[in-house]
């Protein structure tokens, strides 16, 4: 892949893309002499070659071309933005969910341990305290993870949103090409790949034009993480709650089995599933209203392609559904 100058802007684009990223103008690059002409001239103001029609190049390269022209500005962005967007929450939010399984784990295999030793009536409010500080930091660990799944997808469409405004680069190109993709022969990892990669640009081109949506989007996930992460402490309190209760009949009784009736404070693990109810409707509210911004974008840069944006999300679908119950089958 090499660079060269939009002849219409000035800007510097990839020679793969058929239409400039920043002012959406359409590129012709001659296979002959490497010239470079603008709108839909048929041959080469240079040299004179004339161009192949897409008809004579088939779809599949029609394809491709569209296929890099998306992915060109993602990989870019990608690119300038690697440790905030890409990899520090992905790595910190891997890190959390692993982290709640290992204290979770620690703390019951310290519980059952500690209750089978010799020595726990002389280190029951040891070991007690010490089971209750692991589970308190996997609620800690599992909370973080919530609001990192919540947050990173409005991060990366705020940087994007930024990156957009100071590259100059016209979305509605983007977009535009996505609109062309042809599903046939594209594998279900490399199609999510293209959708995620327009999806983000349209996100990020929403939030370019109107910077009120930033803090309105921003209040409803810390509001939806919020009730999420009062889930997960009312689980947090219901262990810590059982947990105590049992280390302490098992200290008193000199026994460690254990019985449902010992169960108490079920009203927190109530708590904790009707939270989770609402955190799933308040989800569903969330990404309804992104999807909203998404389409009005649509409506009002590329109304003639509204139609086009709806019937492409419903292909993009079906198709993946398609792949995936074909891979289904084959295993």
């Amino acid at each position: 892949m090499a660079v060269i100058v939009c002849p219409e802007c000035g800007e510097k684009i990839s020679d793969t893309v058929k239409n400039c990223i920043h002012c959406g103008c359409k590129i012709n690059l001659c296979p002959e002499c490497g010239g470079i002409s603008v709108g839909d001239a048929n041959s080469c103001p240079t040299c004179g070659y004339v161009w192949k029609s897409e008809n004579e190049d088939g779809k599949s390269k029609k394809t491709d071309v569209n296929l890099k022209e998306t992915t060109d500005v993602y990989d870019r962005w990608r690119s300038e933005n690697p440790i905030r967007v890409v990899y520090g929450t992905k790595a910190i939010n891997t890190i959390a969910f692993a982290g709640s399984l290992i204290f979770i784990g620690l703390a019951f295999l310290k519980m059952f341990l500690d209750i089978n030793n010799d020595n726990f009536i002389l280190k029951f409010s040891g070991s007690l305290s010490g089971v209750k500080t692991l589970l308190i930091f996997s609620a800690v660990m599992a909370g973080l993870r919530v609001l990192l799944n919540k947050m990173r997808s409005h991060i990366a469409a705020c940087d994007m949103s930024a990156w957009l405004r100071m590259n100059k680069i016209n979305a509605e190109s983007i977009v535009n090409s996505t609109l062309e993709l042809k599903f046939s022969n594209m594998t279900i990892d490399s199609l999510e790949q293209y959708h995620i990669a327009t999806e983000l640009v349209l996100e990020g081109a929403t939030y370019a034009e109107n910077k009120k949506a930033i803090s309105k989007d921003r209040i409803l996930l810390l509001t939806n993480a919020a009730i999420e992460i009062i889930s997960i402490i009312f689980v947090a309190m219901f262990a810590i709650s059982n947990v105590e209760v049992y280390m302490t009949t098992a200290y008193l009784v000199g026994s460690s089995s254990y019985e449902i009736s010992m169960l108490t404070d079920l009203w927190m693990i109530i708590t904790a599933g009707v939270a989770l109810f609402v955190g799933w409707f308040f989800d569903d509210y969330v990404k309804k209203q992104v999807g909203l911004k998404k389409d009005t974008w649509i409506n009002t840069h590329m109304p003639d392609k509204a139609r086009k944006y709806e019937k492409y999300i419903k292909n993009y679908t079906d198709y993946a559904i398609e792949k995936m119950l074909d891979s289904d089958r084959t295993v």
